[in-house]
């Protein structure tokens, strides 16, 4: 399978469904959402999109929408540590977050369970639409990861 910058699906036992456009963002992306999988980072439907479109259109939708970065723990048991970024609410009061253990998934889909390096990994916070995960090895991209908001609400 070829996901556009790597020849091969990442690690971590995530079952992905077939490459779908996502419309609503601008540029739009294509991505194969996460369907399962197996640990507390993966296993929530569609919160995770692995990245099929070309690394040009990763960096016109970082470029138009990134908020500043996020720190990348330097083990996954840290991700529990972040506080959970929030974006703009909207008229019904609800706000868009980005929960630590969905970005730990976004790490663990372009990573999979063992060690990883913190360099390679950098988090972009596009809320409200969402992060983008991005991994480079030996300064050449790997793959990335679209991160969906979740919306919260704020009992307003």
């Amino acid at each position: 399978m070829h996901t556009a910058w790597n020849d091969e699906l990442p690690h971590d036992n995530i079952d992905w469904s077939e490459p779908t456009t996502l419309d609503n963002l601008t540029p739009a992306l294509t991505v194969r959402m996460n369907t399962e999988g197996e640990t507390e980072a993966t296993d929530k439907p569609r919160t995770i999109g692995l990245v099929t479109s070309p690394p040009n259109r990763v960096d016109d939708f970082i470029e138009g929408h990134s908020r500043g970065k996020i720190a990348v723990p330097d083990y996954y048991k840290d991700f529990s540590d972040l506080e959970a970024p929030t974006g703009p609410s909207d008229e019904q009061g609800r706000e868009t977050t980005l929960t630590p253990v969905i970005l730990e998934g976004g790490v663990r889909a372009l990573n999979g369970k063992g060690r990883y390096s913190t360099d390679e990994f950098t988090i972009h916070d596009c809320l409200p639409e969402g992060a983008i995960v991005r991994r480079r090895i030996n300064g050449e991209n790997y793959g990335a990861a679209f991160i969906a908001a979740g919306i919260t609400e704020l009992g307003i």
